[in-house]
């Protein structure tokens, strides 16, 4: 007989195993159910090897044919000065040449892959707005020659008044992401617009003109994070609810990463403070979901890896999903990495597109290693001690910034400890068959 599963969660008067292979179940009994272990492969007298293998070959990437995002910074100028902005963005800045971004393009389309995500972002990109437009362009020409699928998304603030920036990113299909960190009174607070004008009306108004074209089906809706500081404690329902407002279904409440002027900025919180808010905020999305559809993006991607079993393609793991790039060529692990590189520290960087095709950064020692880090359940002792391991990953950009490791040191690890109260939320939301019903129709209805 063999018996393949961790030490049981304890959620309240229930507990939920997990096994190394990503199957887990909940039972109410002091002892072992039988029925329910068998049921879920925790006890066996034959492994189900196809299905082991199934799993590893999708929670590993092992059919990976190179990265699916691509994240090119386009500028370091911005005309806002945001109060958290982790690229400490000024008006004045370097762009990224058009030479440059064409030659960013081509490496990658060189990755043997059948379809792109490519992010736009800066700075302020439509502030390069020349080399961006060119840059769409010539991505979407290049996919269409080598019959290949590309979507292209614009990180923009949306504070600014330009009918012909909209109607462009309406009519090339742009998915447009930026920042709504709430009512007017906190996102005024946190963000700036050109003339001193209300960043929150002009964002608010452009979101609604791109919302309306999206409902005709002329676009993708905007996607939209909510950036959680000491201002949005206490608010969790009207940041949820100037989401609704707008008709947008995605809420994403984002974590302050403590990078440019985030990392000394007042308004930074403690691991138990955004926790705190982040549950109270995501149960009244759950009791929203009684007359309205909308979810938590968070939440969203971490119960899409525990109940499909897989690494979501949208899940941001170094190397193996994406890359990022800077207005000089260099390229990162993650846009983390490449905002440390553009404040002044390229240790993180894994080779330049000039000198570079994707097989030398793949052999590089520093490549290897990120790629090795996204099996941290089997390197890291704490790691491989925890029933999340298989689903949780804490990004090397913040070990190396926070605790000047790169493997870091996840006992006294913030990051680890709200990654631990997320995880153990999701599994005790799993628990319950309210929750568990919206959580799993989350999953069917917006992959």
């Amino acid at each position: 007989m063999k018996f393949i599963f961790n030490n049981p969660l304890f959620l309240g008067k229930r507990k939920a195993f997990v096994s190394e292979y990503g199957d887990f179940f909940f039972q109410n009994k002091k002892a072992l159910d039988i029925k329910k272990a068998e049921k879920n492969n925790f006890i066996t007298d034959k492994l189900d090897l196809d299905k082991i293998i199934k799993s590893i070959f999708l929670r590993y990437n092992l059919g990976w044919k190179g990265p699916h995002t691509h994240i090119i910074s386009l500028t370091r100028k911005c005309f806002g000065k945001c109060s958290y902005c982790a690229v400490s963005c000024k008006p004045s800045g370097k762009d990224m040449s058009w030479n440059t971004a064409r030659k960013t393009i081509d490496f990658i389309f060189s990755i043997p892959r059948e379809e792109f995500f490519i992010e736009f972002t800066g700075g302020e990109p439509v502030l390069n707005f020349k080399v961006l437009k060119k840059s769409i362009l010539y991505a979407k020409e290049k996919a269409k020659r080598l019959n290949k699928k590309v979507y292209i998304s614009v990180v923009t603030s949306l504070a600014y008044e330009n009918k012909d920036l909209i109607n462009f990113f309406i009519k090339e299909n742009i998915t447009v992401c930026s920042s709504l960190d709430g009512p007017k009174g906190i996102h005024d607070k946190n963000r700036f617009s050109q003339n001193n004008k209300s960043a929150f009306d002009l964002t608010v108004k452009n979101i609604i003109e791109i919302s309306a074209a999206a409902k005709k089906g002329l676009c993708e809706y905007p996607n939209l994070i909510s950036t959680i500081t000491k201002d949005s404690l206490g608010k969790e329902r009207e940041i949820a609810d100037s989401y609704l407002k707008l008709g947008v279904k995605r809420i994403q409440l984002g974590m302050l990463e403590p990078l440019g002027r985030a990392y000394s900025s007042k308004l930074y919180i403690s691991a138990k403070e955004y926790f705190d808010f982040y549950k109270k905020a995501v149960k009244h999305i759950l009791k929203l979901n009684e007359k309205y559809s909308v979810y938590e993006k968070g939440l969203f991607l971490i119960v899409y890896d525990i109940l499909k079993g897989s690494a979501n393609p949208k899940r941001s793991l170094d190397i193996f999903h994406r890359l990022a790039y800077d207005f000089e060529g260099n390229i990162y692990p993650s846009d983390e990495a490449r905002i440390l590189g553009e404040n002044g520290d390229t240790s993180l960087a894994v080779g330049n597109i000039y000198k570079d095709s994707l097989n030398s950064v793949l052999k590089k020692p520093e490549t290897r290693f990120f790629l090795s880090y996204n099996l941290n359940n089997y390197l890291s002792p704490f790691c491989a001690r925890c029933p999340y391991s298989l689903w949780c990953r804490v990004p090397i950009y913040y070990n190396y910034f926070v605790q000047n490791s790169i493997w870091g040191n996840m006992v006294n690890s913030e990051r680890c400890e709200i990654m631990k109260s997320i995880f153990n939320f999701a599994f005790y939301l799993l628990s319950n068959k309210k929750t568990e019903k919206i959580l799993k129709k989350w999953v069917e209805e917006y992959v």
